[in-house]
């Protein structure tokens, strides 16, 4: 009898496991099934869902906007309390706990024009990191606050480095939502170590306009051969050419009379032989719309519309420039729809007075900004030192394209996956890079190796943009 009940229960259990085991095993087909639906859905959602989210954070409760007047009023509050705290200090030390290998968002990058194994990266989260190991070990630079929003950085040729603060281009279009956070003006190094606010740029509060000027910086950018700087910021492109102790806004050169460009600054290159070309956008019914500006010379008030309907034209959305840093005659556009999507890649070969189109909007078989449409938000491109035919482009992905013979267009190819695990890296030759790219960057001696700031951080390939490696160890600036 025994022997009887010690044998139905090793039955019974071998039939129990063997149950557990079929519904795990079913389970966990189901669930990586299901997986790629629920990838789907994310991309599908993109950032917007985290936009809402964290606006509904921020946001005045009874206006459901966020309004600088009353960020800048929290912060004046926010001094006055810490000063009138100084001496109730509590003994409390704060360790950081990590994770040290996970980053956030990166739209500023720069390598240091007098010491190529020097970086520095610009953290929207907060604060200014640099690495002196070519990006295997990075520490924080203490001299700007570790809360500040870095958004652009950039070196005069006298090596001066210039930081732009407060995140702008991080509100889809026609809508409320905005991830960005307010900036404090710019600061400037002349060790690359010490960094002091510029006077001339720091925000002033006294008025609580909501549109502030200096409180968002998208881009800067310096002149090649002197030591003039340029801005594109939230009220407009300016420039200055006494290290930023006084700015003037430039100018458009109508023909019969000169106009500010005073719209919302969003991209600023410099050509090899002194050419500007900028970016803005401007609120239409459609939503934002994206214009841009040439000075071909160079001179601050002589620049000229290109998108006036006859040379680009006048309905596309955010605009990011590109030029060849060995070939001034080589410009190339990466331009979004006001909604989001890819409007067109555009090049000029002559400088910029006509364009053609090399990457068609609208195509199932380029669809860089995603089936979200987030154009708006992740958008760059950048030429190859070593091809003015051959670019890369990014916005949820990296995208690779290139001109194979003078009669042929362009030929585009997927370099990197969001979501990519082995199997689809050896099935079709792409290889993971975190969504969401903002700024790409030649090292400046070996056109083989870019590097590429993302929502994750950042990465580089040696390979052209085949392969690619995380650069995140020690850059501890985690959006959660």
């Amino acid at each position: 009898m025994r022997s009887k009940k010690l044998l139905l229960g090793i039955v019974a259990t071998f039939a129990t496991v063997s149950i557990f085991f079929s519904i795990t095993n079913n389970t966990k087909k189901d669930q990586n099934y299901k997986a790629r639906t629920i990838f789907d859905q994310i991309h599908a959602q993109g950032i917007n869902g985290a936009i809402q989210w964290l606006n509904m954070m921020k946001y005045n409760p009874e206006t459901g906007t966020i309004s600088i007047k009353d960020v800048l009023m929290a912060r004046q509050e926010m001094t006055r309390f810490a000063q009138q705290s100084m001496n109730k200090n509590l003994g409390i030390n704060w360790i950081e706990m990590g994770p040290d290998n996970v980053a956030g968002r990166v739209r500023a990058f720069l390598i240091d024009k007098n010491n190529s194994n020097k970086f520095y990266v610009g953290g929207v989260g907060g604060g200014l990191w640099i690495s002196n190991t070519t990006g295997n070990t990075w520490n924080r630079v203490t001299t700007i606050s570790d809360n500040i929003a870095i958004s652009a950085i950039a070196q005069s040729p006298s090596g001066v480095i210039y930081v732009g603060t407060g995140e702008g281009l991080a509100q889809p279009s026609a809508t409320s939502f905005n991830t960005g956070q307010i900036g404090n003006g710019m600061y400037k190094s002349t060790d690359g170590i010490n960094f002091t606010p510029i006077a001339a740029t720091v925000p002033t509060f006294t008025s609580y306009d909501d549109n502030v000027d200096w409180c968002i910086i998208n881009r800067i950018a310096c002149s090649p051969n002197s030591e003039r700087v340029w801005v594109a910021t939230n009220k407009g492109l300016k420039y200055s050419d006494n290290a930023g102790d006084s700015w003037t806004i430039a100018k458009q050169n109508t023909g019969s009379n000169t106009i500010n460009l005073s719209g919302y600054g969003s991209d600023i290159k410099i050509a090899p032989d002194g050419k500007v070309l900028y970016s803005q956008l401007v609120s239409s019914g459609a939503g934002k719309v994206g214009r841009l500006y040439m000075s071909s010379d160079g001179d601050a008030n002589n620049f000229t519309q290109k998108t006036n309907g006859t040379i680009l034209p006048s309905t596309m959305g955010r605009i990011e420039i590109a030029v060849s840093p060995n070939n001034a005659n080589y410009i190339y556009l990466s331009c979004a729809t006001t909604g989001g999507g890819l409007f067109n890649i555009y090049q000029s070969s002559n400088g910029g007075e006509t364009y053609r189109v090399v990457g068609p909007g609208g195509s199932p078989n380029l669809n860089i900004f995603g089936p979200n449409n987030q154009g708006w938000y992740d958008n760059v491109i950048a030429v190859f030192p070593n091809n003015p035919n051959k670019i890369i482009v990014g916005g949820i992905d990296a995208w690779i394209g290139e001109q194979i013979s003078p009669s042929m267009p362009f030929s585009w190819s997927q370099k990197s996956l969001w979501y990519a695990d082995d199997d689809i890296s050896e099935d079709n030759d792409i290889f993971y890079v975190h969504a969401d790219h903002h700024v790409y960057q030649f090292h400046p001696t070996n056109p083989n190796t870019v590097f590429m700031g993302t929502d994750g951080g950042l990465c580089k390939s040696i390979d052209g943009g085949n392969t690619f490696i995380q650069l995140n160890r020690g850059l501890n600036i985690t959006q959660f």
